[in-house]
């Protein structure tokens, strides 16, 4: 009979992280239009690190 309530325990546990999973996922999700949407010829972050870097780079030693 432990044993029951401990595993009804472990699967609730389970089905509520689930749950919350699901949840956090769908507020997160993007939407056509949003206004924080990706502008066109925008670069990425990595992108502008990499320029950034190469630009350093060419100073040479500070």
């Amino acid at each position: 009979m432990e044993l029951i309530a401990w595993l009804g325990g472990f699967i609730a546990l389970l089905a509520a992280g689930t749950a919350l999973l699901a949840l956090r996922s769908r507020r997160t999700r993007g939407r056509p239009g949003e206004q924080d949407a990706t502008i066109t010829g925008e670069r990425t972050h990595s992108d502008a690190l990499a320029a950034a870097h190469t630009a350093g780079e060419a100073l040479g030693p500070h």
